[in-house]
């Protein structure tokens, strides 16, 4: 179809991805074959498929550019993109469905990546649950009643400290509030595929040592 002064512009080209992140993608496409001279801006729709098939989510362009960059994306996440032209004569055909796009895995800053090394994997998952290593302290005959775990180095010079008390009979859920607060000092996210974990009956006392009988205390540094 010959290029028009009325006419709309053609359909563009499908998109394809030329960088993707763990939270981002960036996209490129061609223009159409004629009317591309009139394009005021592209229009192009994001969808997450694992969502809604009616769920499109929008963003223009600056001016006629044919790449765009998406941001704020999930990690390890698959999307697919579709692309218009839009000009004050009207829109084009939308293009092409894009390929399949998965961004990659949330990172993992090095601090939980030596957490992880130093660590066993007790369930495979998913997600990975990985038992760090406390290390147990020695304590007089007077604190008999009492297992206390450090995990991490000590500064100095020290730092102002905080006591959590953490009180409930066996079974209430006091090993999974400790290790949800593990993941959370530890810089552990939601979309991680692992998780940590503190077991601290079997590491010590096995599963017939009830913890109601005595007190544990962890330190975190």
């Amino acid at each position: 179809m010959p290029e028009g002064e009325f006419d709309p512009p053609g359909r563009p080209g499908k998109p394809t991805a030329i960088s993707v992140e763990h939270d981002s993608i960036k996209l490129e496409w061609k223009a159409p074959q004629y009317g591309s001279s009139t394009i005021d801006s592209y229009i192009v729709s994001l969808q997450c498929i694992s969502e809604s098939p009616e769920k499109w989510l929008n963003q223009e362009t600056k001016g006629n550019e044919t790449t765009i960059t998406l941001n704020q994306l999930q990690p390890d996440t698959k999307y697919i993109v579709k692309v218009r032209a839009d000009c004050s004569l009207g829109h084009s055909e939308e293009s092409d469905i894009s390929d399949i796009i998965q961004t990659k895995p949330p990172m993992i800053d090095i601090k939980l990546q030596n957490i992880i090394a130093d660590s066993k994997v007790i369930e495979h998952g998913p997600p990975v649950v990985y038992q760090i290593k406390a290390r147990p302290v020695r304590l007089t005959e007077r604190y008999s009643n009492i297992f206390k775990m450090e995990y991490g180095t000590p500064v100095v010079p020290p730092k102002p400290t905080r006591v959590l008390m953490v009180v409930g009979a066996t079974g209430a859920g006091k090993s999974t509030l400790i290790n949800a607060m593990v993941n959370y000092f530890l810089g552990v996210k939601w979309e991680h595929k692992f998780r940590l974990k503190l077991i601290y009956d079997e590491v010590l006392h096995g599963q017939t040592h009830s913890q109601t009988q005595v007190i544990t205390a962890y330190t975190f540094y």
